[in-house]
């Protein structure tokens, strides 16, 4: 369950950085993008964002329940108290904390604060995956948080937190035009990252 959950991010990750190639490719030829262009960055931004979310989720919680198996091969037992149950392991998880909300699964401190109370056998290799030095996750949920929101505390905290748009005005267009190193998309280096960061969770 664990790799299924894996290649099911990596195949969506795929299908987002394909629609974002192509307006890439538009917006290299015109210099401009259209609305339609910018529904399109929002929407996969938030959708990468959410993918990560959901994986992270799924990781947990499969652990959580156990019988499954790692990448590496280790065996997780099921766990009798959640009966291989996720909406019962996430049900006893609330319950526990005395809170409604699911948490937010897209954070890596929270992940990892909720795999520990799970006490997942594979706890050591997931949290010093999600929590690795070099994630791109917390850069995403800033960008994702403004192409959500649009406000300015959301633009606020974007260039608080992401250096590489601290000293000029964040637009669809910087976005797009941003190069690791000179040379790689953004969104084409997190893709990279993060399905690195996620198979590295997985072992």
């Amino acid at each position: 369950m664990l790799k299924k959950t894996y290649v099911k991010f990596c195949k969506d990750v795929h299908k987002i950085r394909t629609i974002l190639n192509a307006v890439y490719k538009d917006f290299s030829i015109s210099g401009e993008l259209t609305h339609r262009d910018k529904i399109l960055i929002d929407g996969c931004v938030i959708s990468l964002y959410d993918r990560w979310t959901y994986f992270n989720r799924h990781i947990i919680l499969h652990s959580a329940i156990g019988g499954c198996t790692t990448a590496r091969g280790l065996n997780i037992p099921c766990n009798v108290l959640h009966k291989r149950d996720i909406k019962l392991a996430l049900s006893n998880f609330l319950a526990a904390r005395r809170v409604q909300m699911e948490p937010k699964w897209g954070i890596a401190s929270e992940a990892i604060s909720v795999a520990r109370w799970f006490s997942i056998a594979n706890f050591s290799n997931y949290s010093a995956a999600i929590g690795a030095v070099g994630s791109p996750a917390e850069e995403l949920r800033y960008v994702r948080n403004f192409f959500a929101h649009k406000g300015d505390e959301a633009r606020t905290k974007l260039q608080k937190n992401v250096t590489f748009f601290s000293t000029y005005p964040f637009s669809h267009q910087a976005f797009l035009s941003y190069k690791v190193s000179g040379r790689q998309p953004l969104y084409e280096n997190w893709s990279d990252r993060l399905i690195n960061f996620a198979g590295a969770a997985i072992q």
